[in-house]
């Protein structure tokens, strides 16, 4: 399991609303335990390092903006689900 903690702040010229304040958020993803899931942890590593997993902007789901959503890279966010092997 991935665990994102992301402390809320203030938004900067890089963000929607610069001056205006976002809150925190913890998300949960899951990979699966073997060689093609480290391979996958390693890449969203850079990814998040690359700041590509969130970003600061309106939620779809919560119709609500100035809050931290997911970007465009997809994570697995319950255990049940998806292909079976």
């Amino acid at each position: 399991m991935i665990t994102y903690t992301i402390e809320g702040g203030i938004q900067t010229k890089e963000h929607p609303n610069p001056g205006k304040i976002f809150s925190g958020i913890q998300r949960n993803a899951y990979l699966p335990d073997n060689k093609e899931g480290n391979e996958v942890l390693d890449l969203l590593r850079r990814a998040f390092d690359q700041k590509l997993i969130f970003t600061v902007g309106e939620s779809r789901t919560l119709g609500i903006s100035d809050v931290i959503t997911w970007n465009d890279i997809h994570h697995k966010t319950s255990r049940t689900g998806g292909p079976q092997r």
